[in-house]
């Protein structure tokens, strides 16, 4: 089974777009950050994760998320060459809120705020 979960931020605000068959999407970022051995020291290193969503579940993610939000994304690992390169991006099939802020898409366009309480980062322990 092909599934993959990553907990980040956006790395930058969300913007849905079509493709020739008149179907939205949208490709975006998420930064990971890990702490990491070296030396013999903790250190913090951000990963960046390149994903992608369709349909209706792209234009949720426009409207609630932006540079910065945290999230969990739940995808498809898929991979492939592009001259001499391999790539690797998820395919996003399901989100979770991770806290809930003043930032939003929404906020800014005069939407209504989030229709529902979801945990603030002290909620969740991800360690």
């Amino acid at each position: 089974m092909n599934s993959f979960t990553v907990q980040g931020r956006f790395g930058k605000d969300p913007e849905p777009k079509r493709n020739k068959n008149d179907k939205t999407y949208v490709s975006f970022s998420i930064a990971e950050k890990q702490k990491v051995m070296k030396q013999g020291k903790w250190e913090e290193e951000t990963y960046w994760w390149n994903c992608m969503a369709w349909g209706k579940m792209a234009e949720t993610l426009c409207k609630f998320f932006v540079k910065g939000k945290p999230i969990i994304v739940t995808g498809k690992l898929r991979q492939w060459d592009s001259e001499g390169t391999t790539r690797v991006a998820m395919d996003v099939n399901d989100w979770t809120f991770v806290e809930k802020d003043s930032t939003t898409n929404a906020d800014r366009k005069g939407d209504s705020d989030i229709p529902f309480s979801v945990p603030g980062d002290d909620d969740l322990d991800f360690s």
